[in-house]
């Protein structure tokens, strides 16, 4: 909400390194909730390290569709504009996205944002109860984790 109205803030949050004193500490709470959630050190800082893409990757996205200074319009307005948009996608060429255009206009939307929140916890969560074992790739050994 914060950033939605200083979009311009976005660039110079994602712009450089995240190795400052606050981002630390938000990185050192992050690390803290998913090893309390069972999650062991190397899967701990991979699920923070996805969680911190996804959120910065998602309000980059979102303000990188509005061509305008200042406070982001309200979510309805963005999403009729990107429903228009998509409505233009030619049928013949892209089919899928043609079908899928309401869908990809809510992209922005606060829904679509929890959505993928929770698809991604349900993963993390969903590591911390089974034991998974990853494919072998290029002859490494494949990993795999107690349950939680």
């Amino acid at each position: 909400a914060h950033l939605s109205a200083h979009p311009g803030a976005v660039g110079l949050m994602i712009g450089g390194p995240m190795d400052g004193p606050h981002a630390l500490a938000l990185n050192e709470h992050l690390l803290e909730l998913l090893a309390d959630a069972g999650l062991d050190r190397t899967e701990a800082a991979r699920a923070s390290y996805l969680l911190i893409v996804y959120v910065f990757g998602s309000i980059a996205l979102e303000v990188a569709d509005v061509h305008q200074a200042g406070p982001l319009p309200p979510e309805s307005e963005r999403t009729a504009a990107r429903q228009i948009a998509f409505a233009a996608t030619p049928v013949d060429l892209f089919p899928r996205s043609a079908a899928a255009g309401d869908t990809m206009a809510g992209y922005v939307s606060t829904e679509q944002y929890l959505w993928g929140l929770r698809r991604i916890l349900d993963g993390i969560t969903a590591r911390t109860e089974s034991t998974l074992v990853m494919p072998t790739v290029r002859g490494q050994v494949p990993e795999t984790s107690p349950p939680g």
